[in-house]
């Protein structure tokens, strides 16, 4: 699937805004990989605004930490 340029920088400032939130002791090893991924697949099933990655992502952050340890 192709992404347009800006929705690619959407998507990486929804990354970064999701790991900042993350707090360091639950920053486990493969965790910005699998957010990433996250919002990749939400984009590509038509998430595309901001305000709504960062949302569907950080209702998933914990289901993905305990998918990771």
């Amino acid at each position: 699937m192709q992404y347009s340029s800006e929705l690619i920088q959407t998507m990486r400032q929804a990354l970064e805004t999701v790991m900042a939130s993350v707090p360091a002791h639950q920053s486990v090893f493969g965790l910005k990989a699998a957010v990433a991924e996250y919002i990749l697949h939400a984009a590509a099933h038509g998430q595309t605004s901001y305000d709504g990655l960062v949302s569907s992502a950080s209702d998933q952050i914990q289901a993905i930490i305990s998918m990771l340890t």
